[in-house]
């Protein structure tokens, strides 16, 4: 859900100011990875997104709309997303989240397609279970 996400992104970019924290320590080594699961948007600032102008609650009371994405809505990733009442919408000083960053690299980097397929197989390995 949303607000579970949102609860873990604010907790997780509160390590990240902390050297001393595996994230911290990771980060300030411009290491290209993952610290956790969803790492692949930052906050923005502490409050990731909630509690300011146009955003939802900070104590996550505020109803999001129905099929609100959990990861788009945990930080505000993106802007102008719909909130659950018509016409209005949150996120509209900017958002709460941005794509990871290390050293200029993306660490969840979405190449762009060109077609083909992926196949993949399951082989019988008998000498496996020997």
């Amino acid at each position: 859900n949303p607000c579970g996400q949102h609860r873990c992104r604010k907790f997780y970019a509160q390590l990240y100011q902390d050297p001393t924290s595996y994230c911290g320590w990771l980060y300030q080594a411009q290491a290209q990875t993952y610290c956790w699961a969803m790492d692949e948007w930052q906050c923005v600032d502490q409050n990731c997104g909630y509690g300011g102008n146009n955003q939802p609650a900070a104590d996550c009371s505020t109803e999001l709309p129905d099929g609100a994405a959990a990861n788009t809505y945990s930080c505000g990733h993106g802007s102008n997303l719909p909130a659950r009442e018509p016409g209005q919408f949150f996120w509209t000083d900017g958002p709460g989240c941005k794509d990871k960053m290390v050293v200029g690299v993306p660490t969840n980097p979405a190449p762009p397609r060109f077609g083909g397929r992926i196949l993949i197989s399951f082989e019988n390995l008998p000498w496996l279970h020997e």
